[in-house]
């Protein structure tokens, strides 16, 4: 719901047209080059850190994302949302690959999508809710910040992997 609203959020703030076309760039631009890192991260270190590390960026990133005046932190929240963003697929389809078993994935997987796919929608809601009640974005955001914490919180319970590459790739 976050980067739904986010040209929003920065029109509202009284952004130029080339400054927000600048800090979106800059996270696309970021979208890519994550995709690829966190690719690699999982490869060498336990995913639910590197989810936590991501989950983290992102509530710090929602929380400047809110702030008015210097554009330096609404480049570096823009950055740390795009990352959660394009980190979302790999983060799932590893992690299922390593909690769950190969006859369970896709009904995992679907059921993560679908989720995942219903929150976005209802997160854009209530983003754009919070504008509508409020006049401002930071209460969705804020919001969204703690849910992330909560969701760190949940991913630090999960334990050593139950399944290695191997038994996930053999079936």
């Amino acid at each position: 719901g976050a980067m739904t609203n986010l040209v929003s959020l920065l029109k509202d703030g009284n952004y130029s047209g080339t400054t927000i076309a600048a800090i979106l760039s800059f996270a696309g631009a970021v979208s890519w080059v994550s995709r690829i890192t966190v690719g690699y991260l999982l490869d060498k270190f336990y995913a639910p850190y590197i989810c936590t590390a991501i989950f983290i960026g992102t509530a710090v990133g929602l929380i400047l994302l809110t702030t008015q005046g210097s554009v330096l932190p609404l480049y570096v929240g823009a950055a740390l949302l795009a990352l959660a963003l394009s980190s979302e697929a790999d983060l799932i389809t590893y992690m299922v690959s390593r909690y769950f078993r190969l006859v369970d994935y896709s009904r995992v997987i679907g059921l993560l999508w679908v989720t995942w796919a219903w929150s976005g929608s209802l997160g854009a809601l209530a983003a754009g809710s919070s504008f509508t009640w409020t006049g401002s974005y930071r209460y969705a955001f804020y919001a969204f910040a703690l849910m992330l914490i909560f969701a760190v919180a949940i991913i630090l319970t999960l334990g050593p992997y139950r399944h290695t590459e191997k038994e996930s790739s053999a079936g």
